[in-house]
């Protein structure tokens, strides 16, 4: 396991682990990075995982159209999600890609 990946997880004592998800996010941001507009890429049971498909589909932006009126930038998050039953929260971000348009 990648050794941040790792450590990130290693401060998760509170949580059973088997109820977290890994969600590759996509963002279009403002001049001021504020979200216009988020959408799921892809979510995964394997934070390893979740962060390969992250780097691959930023490593693969080319192909993709991201124009968006008014979005400056595109952000690409893996988020560590914990449902708590009434709600989910993101407990870690394990990666982070923010991209000029």
């Amino acid at each position: 396991m990648n050794k941040d990946v790792e450590k990130l997880v290693d401060e998760l004592d509170d949580f059973d682990l088997s109820e977290a998800s890994y969600q590759v996010w996509g963002f279009w941001l403002d001049e001021e990075q504020q979200v216009l507009t988020e959408v799921l890429l892809q979510k995964f049971d394997d934070p390893d995982d979740a962060v390969a498909y992250a780097k691959t589909f930023v490593s693969n932006l080319s192909t993709y159209d991201l124009e968006k009126e008014d979005a400056t930038y595109y952000e690409v998050m893996v988020e560590t999600v914990v449902d708590f039953g009434d709600y989910t929260e993101n407990i870690a971000t394990l990666f982070r890609d923010l991209i000029e348009l």
